[in-house]
């Protein structure tokens, strides 16, 4: 009970990058037609973009396992309480 949620949360984090990543490589490689690049480098491109993407998730879900406060907060982006604490004094 105690990792449960936070393994839910990072397989849903990972399940919502690879429909990402897939979503960006179609949309690399149709971009890419219209430059006129031979087929192997524009499925080239798009692999290494749904790649980066895929390592952006991967990243996302692997910092799940830290607890955030949601209150602190800088320029929209959470901090972790260790980091928020310290700085309240």
């Amino acid at each position: 009970m105690r990792f449960g949620p936070k393994v839910l949360a990072a397989l849903v984090i990972l399940t919502i990058g690879v429909l990402v990543s897939r979503w960006v490589s179609r949309g690399m490689e149709h971009g890419l037609q219209h430059l006129q690049l031979e087929p192997p480098v524009r499925l080239l491109r798009a692999r290494i973009a749904r790649g980066l993407v895929l390592t952006l998730f991967l990243i996302m879900a692997l910092q799940n396992r830290r607890t955030w406060n949601p209150q602190c907060r800088s320029a929209g982006l959470p901090i972790p309480r260790s980091v928020c604490r310290s700085n309240r004094g």
